[in-house]
């Protein structure tokens, strides 16, 4: 990994790592620790064992809640006498918002935090929302105000690696936009070429510009804070920051679970004598042909055919992978019942249920306040950029505000249901009870009796 100017290198890498997680690819995360010496799973196992080895993307369950917790519904904005929210309304559904606003929420809960870049194109009608997350961007703050950020892009070739950088900053009381190419390594952020060297960057058409807005264009909301490696920095800390130990151990006792199932495969033991006679189906998948002469011979322990069956610690690694999940899931703030955990066998209706939930509630009331200040920031910034480009209004101050209650939408809790049934930590009376809180037992009791009929 090259070096990054203006930011420390080991938040550079504490980034990285995040996102091998967020991948859920298995041969991402044995790459990327393959080459340090640390006490974890995936920097222990040998390349041949990879095929056993199971990664659990509770990382990516957390932030899809995180992301359904603040934006399963709606938020609402307002002005003084509704001043420019008709214009704001045409700028946001033009780009999707809503669409953004959930993608943006995820990544902020994987990665820490998340940049808002508005682009311009002068073939739209309104100016663009992009995303960026922390490792591809560079930022510098002053006071705790972002005062200059640095994007930066890969574009690779069989043997070169192109990295296009966007710088923005204020000089003079107006936001530059400038852009600089380098062709380097993997490991070296090389020397500067022609910014329309590679197809892939010419085709856009980049020039460097000045524009008359006292703003970057750019919004940083973090996730929570404080930073865990640095409490004093405006930097947000991720959901799962601080617990990627505990992540790989619930790694490790997955793997170690489905490797008791390969090893502990049915098997029986044949006298090769007996094979040699033709008196056994060769094409039976579970027997193992073995020499027994010298038992037969020495009339010790003679058995012809013998199973073997090898014990599945089934319990032991259930039990340990819920604790390991109740462990990382309330570290990152949130209440395992949010997950479908220990509810088993309870008849709470959907508001007990959210108190029980109660924590995960409050960690969404916390990052409200982040995206409340970081959403009215970006309105702003918004109506700056539609008047300067597109002949908008004068620009106005909006009040965001959420919902002060939040519903686990549908697609969430049997994305949760199927997760956990395909690893066998949940039960048919805990999946309805998940999907229809509102059943009494009686009803839950009749459906488990139809599920059984089909079966």
């Amino acid at each position: 990994m090259f070096k990054y100017p203006y930011l420390k290198n080991d938040i550079a890498e504490k980034d990285l790592e995040l996102m091998k997680w967020y991948s859920c690819n298995t041969e991402e995360l044995a790459n990327y620790y393959s080459n340090k010496v640390l006490d974890k799973f995936w920097s222990t196992e040998e390349l041949k064992e990879r095929r056993v080895m199971i990664h659990t993307p509770l990382m990516n369950d957390i932030a899809i809640l995180n992301a359904n917790l603040l934006f399963s519904e709606s938020f609402h904005y307002i002005s003084e006498k509704d001043l420019n929210k008709d214009r704001l309304d045409e700028i946001l559904y033009n780009n999707s918002f809503d669409s953004i606003l959930i993608e943006s929420a995820e990544l902020c809960s994987a990665f820490s935090g998340i940049y808002f870049k508005i682009d311009i194109d002068s073939n739209e009608v309104n100016p663009l929302i992009n995303v960026s997350v922390p490792y591809y961007t560079i930022p510098v703050f002053k006071n705790r105000k972002l005062v200059k950020v640095i994007f930066w892009q890969e574009f690779k070739d069989e043997f070169k690696v192109f990295r296009l950088f966007e710088t923005r900053e204020i000089i003079n009381g107006s936001l530059n936009i400038t852009y600089k190419l380098y062709e380097g390594s993997d490991d070296n952020l090389g020397r500067e070429v022609d910014i329309n060297k590679i197809e892939e960057v010419a085709v856009l058409n980049l020039q460097d510009i000045i524009i008359p807005i006292n703003d970057l264009g750019v919004v940083y909301i973090p996730n929570l804070k404080p930073n865990l490696m640095y409490p004093l920095s405006p930097l947000g800390r991720a959901d799962c920051e601080g617990l990627i130990s505990l992540l790989d151990s619930l790694d490790e006792t997955f793997s170690s679970w489905i490797r008791d199932l390969r090893l502990g495969m049915a098997r029986i033991f044949v006298d090769s004598e007996i094979l040699r006679k033709g008196k056994f189906d060769v094409y039976n998948e579970v027997y193992l042909k073995i020499d027994l002469t010298q038992n037969k011979l020495a009339n010790v322990n003679y058995k012809p055919i013998e199973p073997l069956q090898f014990q599945i610690r089934v319990n032991e690694h259930k039990e340990t992978a819920l604790t390991l999940m109740r462990e990382v899931t309330t570290r990152a703030g949130y209440a395992p019942q949010s997950f479908g955990m220990d509810i088993e066998g309870r008849a709470e209706s959907g508001t007990a249920l959210n108190i029980m939930q109660g924590k995960s509630l409050l960690t969404r009331k916390k990052k409200i306040k982040y995206w409340q200040d970081g959403l009215e920031e970006l309105f702003w910034q918004l109506q700056e950029f539609d008047r300067v480009f597109y002949n908008g209004d004068k620009e106005v101050d909006f009040n965001v505000t959420f919902p002060s209650e939040v519903k686990t939408s549908l697609e969430q809790t049997s994305n949760t249901i199927r997760n956990l049934r395909q690893v066998q930590l949940l039960s048919n009376y805990t999946s309805l009870k998940l999907l229809f809180p509102e059943w009494s037992e009686e009803e839950i009791q009749a459906e488990i009796d139809r599920m059984n009929e089909i079966l």
